[in-house]
């Protein structure tokens, strides 16, 4: 039994997209041959949105190390806000400590708290224990780098210059990289000749059928959907970001147009900010632009995770609008294919998300190249639309999309690492 220290600086009950690769693989690891040990940051060092049924998914047996990290109020007054800035000397420190008392065979930094990646040559160097990189998003993120000033984040500089100094230390360095998109390591391989020989792998994340049994015991409070009893309930539950509404509006402007009535569905938008307080409603702001605000709803707050799945059980389509990025692979598709709800969803004709929800035909996908093609498309699409609610979905789920396969497809990744 091989032996892997996994850096997660979030984990339950924290209720954040970049630890759910590591809980759902944990009940797996064993019966590929590892052993996983986790390094993450106690909960009460995290203004995070949190879900206590996610611990109950978390077997006792698993070694779980819970650090420190500097106050959030603090760092803040330095413009240090970051989870992994805060909890850096706490990793080096526990980290150190455990590679000196126990032998690792590899550590795997699965986070987009990337800061704390810059470790990962220290103890390469100094315990002989190589590392892998889990990009779950880009570690260095170009984007903003042509937009004005105006359209930039706050502290963009600051923020983008730490990441791509960390990126520059980290990456021509490691033993792997694993990524949820073809694009992001193409980006990497064009920025470093020196990994060119790397292995590298795309493995999305994947759907747990434990998570699917542990909600049909539990109830939430969806009382606002009774107030649209006579509607069909469209939803959406994932964070909506600029490079959606593009879509979104195409979308809305061709229901508008059809010669279907609007005012039989009702849309909703959960979840769609990325922090856990209220923030912009794009979707609602867009809404109102076209005139259909009394048929959309926008909860911009984060919901629990498994509230999140009853809610996609609950209604009656789901809708995946993808983004412009070709990139972007919404790892919230494959809950959606095992919820057995319908699936409207516009991708990129690039994505991979497109060819797992045609083979699962737990759906359907309006594909596009550019915008352009879209805005042609999408009315034509409408047809679908506008009889998916009546779709019965009884498919059979591809095993490619379980979090057990995908646990099978990290632990032969970390066998090649090794190797390398």
């Amino acid at each position: 039994m091989k032996r892997v220290l996994i850096v997660s600086p979030h984990f339950p009950p924290i209720n954040a997209p970049d630890m759910q690769r590591v809980r759902m693989s944990l009940p797996y690891y064993q019966d590929y041959g590892w052993e996983a040990i986790v390094v993450t940051v106690h909960p009460k060092y995290i203004e995070g949105f949190k879900d206590d049924i996610l611990i109950e998914t978390i077997h006792k047996e698993i070694d779980v190390h819970k650090i420190k990290a500097l106050p959030y109020r603090l760092t803040r007054l330095f413009g240090l806000g970051s989870l992994s800035l805060r909890s850096l000397p706490f990793y080096f420190q526990k980290v150190n400590k455990l590679l000196k008392k126990e032998n690792f065979d590899l550590i795997f930094f699965s986070t987009t708290m990337f800061h704390v990646g810059v470790l990962g040559p220290y103890w390469k160097w100094r315990f002989k224990v190589p590392f892998v990189v889990d990009l779950q998003d880009p570690w260095r993120n170009d984007f903003y780098l042509s937009k004005p000033r105006s359209e930039r984040p706050p502290k963009f500089w600051l923020a983008y210059l730490l990441l791509k100094w960390t990126e520059q230390l980290a990456i021509p360095k490691c033993d792997g990289v694993i990524s949820v998109s073809e694009g992001y390591l193409d980006e990497i391989k064009n920025r470093y000749q020196v990994i060119k020989n790397l292995p590298m792998d795309v493995i999305p994340f994947g759907a747990s059928l434990l998570d699917f049994q542990i909600v049909k015991s539990k109830t939430f409070d969806f009382s606002f959907l009774k107030s649209q009893n006579d509607k069909i309930k469209v939803a959406y539950i994932g964070a909506i970001t600029p490079a959606f509404i593009p879509i979104i509006r195409i979308f809305f402007n061709s229901l508008i147009t059809s010669k279907n009535d609007i005012a039989k569905y009702h849309f909703y938008f959960i979840g769609t900010s990325y922090s856990s307080m209220k923030s912009s409603r794009l979707v609602e702001d867009l809404s109102k632009e076209l005139g259909i605000s009394e048929y959309v709803t926008e909860r911009s707050e984060r919901i629990p995770y498994f509230e999140a799945l009853k809610f996609m059980q609950a209604v009656d389509i789901l809708f995946i609008p993808g983004s412009i990025d070709k990139d972007y692979n919404a790892s919230k598709v494959y809950n959606a294919i095992v919820s057995r709800t319908p699936i409207f969803s516009i991708f990129n004709n690039k994505s991979d998300v497109k060819k797992i929800i045609e083979k699962s035909k737990s759906g359907y996908v309006l594909c596009f190249d550019t915008i352009e093609d879209l805005q042609q498309n999408c009315d034509k699409a409408m047809e679908v639309f506008l009889s998916m609610h009546e779709k019965q979905i009884s498919h059979k789920i591809p095993e490619e999309i379980l979090a057990s396969h995908r646990t099978k497809q990290q632990s032969e990744f970390f066998t090649k690492a090794l190797k390398h």
